[in-house]
Formats: C-alpha cells, sequence, structure tokens
C-alpha cells in the first residue's frame, strides 16, 4: 500500500467520524481559519481510531510485502519442480539409451560366440582331417613299399 493510500484511508476515517453522530463537532472562525472543535473525550476517541487506522494501514502493507514474497517462493519452488521433472525425463532418456546400447551389445556378443564356435568346429575338422590324411598317406607309403 503506498503512502497515498493510507493517508486517504485516515482522511476518509476522519471524515466519517466527524460525520457521525456520535462525534459531532462544532465549528469556529478564529482569526480567519475555521477550526473543527470536539469535546475532550471524542477527540482522544477520535485520535484512538486513527491512530487504529493508521495501524491497519501497516498491517496491509505488511500482508501486501508478505504476499509478493510468498508469490517469489511459490514461482521459485514451481521453477525447481519443473527442472526436477526436467531432469527425471533427462534420466530416462539416457536410461532408454543405455538399455539400447546393452541389447545391441548382448547381440554383438552372441554372434561373436557364434563365429568362435564356427572357427573351432572349423578347426576341429581340420585337424581331424588332416590326421587321417597323414595316416592314410603313411598307411599307404607302408603298404606300397
Amino acid at each position: 500500500m503506498t503512502r497515498f493510500t493510507g493517508m486517504l484511508i485516515f482522511t476518509l476515517a476522519i471524515v466519517w467520524l466527524m460525520s457521525s453522530t456520535l462525534y459531532s463537532q462544532t465549528t469556529q472562525l478564529i482569526k480567519g481559519d475555521t477550526n473543527i472543535c470536539f469535546t475532550l473525550p471524542k477527540a482522544r476517541i477520535i485520535i484512538k481510531q486513527s491512530y487504529k487506522v493508521k495501524e491497519q494501514a501497516e498491517v496491509i502493507q505488511l500482508c501486501d510485502m508478505e504476499r509478493t514474497i510468498y508469490d517469489s517462493i511459490t514461482k521459485n519452488n514451481e521453477d525447481i519442480i519443473s527442472n526436477q521433472a526436467e531432469l527425471i525425463n533427462d534420466g530416462k532418456e539416457v536410461q532408454k539409451l543405455k538399455d539400447q546400447q546393452i541389447k545391441e551389445e548382448k547381440q554383438k556378443t552372441e554372434l561373436a560366440n557364434k563365429e568362435t564356435r564356427k572357427q573351432k568346429a572349423g578347426k576341429i575338422v581340420a585337424i581331424v582331417v588332416g590326421t587321417a590324411v597323414a595316416i592314410l598317406e603313411a598307411v599307404l607309403f607302408i603298404t606300397t613299399r
């Protein structure tokens, strides 16, 4: 609340109080100035109420400040939540990519294992055939001699 608004509320409160039948006043002209006169008890009541109006204006101003701070904190928290949601989504994407890489590596490993088994089988066949040919040649050599 601005100072102008506080003064406006204060002025309106005074005008309202002065126009009330409970706070009737008299006006007197003293040295060319118009003065509003109250009895002492009525003036005390008006002063107390004017202080209450000022106090309420200050409370309203404090509430406005608190609301501004609250809004700022709320926006800050919303930004943090939004950033965390983005991080979670990014983490899920990274996890999907890692899972895909693991799957591809497993497929490569299976293909490499198949190729290794084929090579082992080929070596065994070559050894068996080579041994059989060597034995056959040895038998032929011994029988032809």
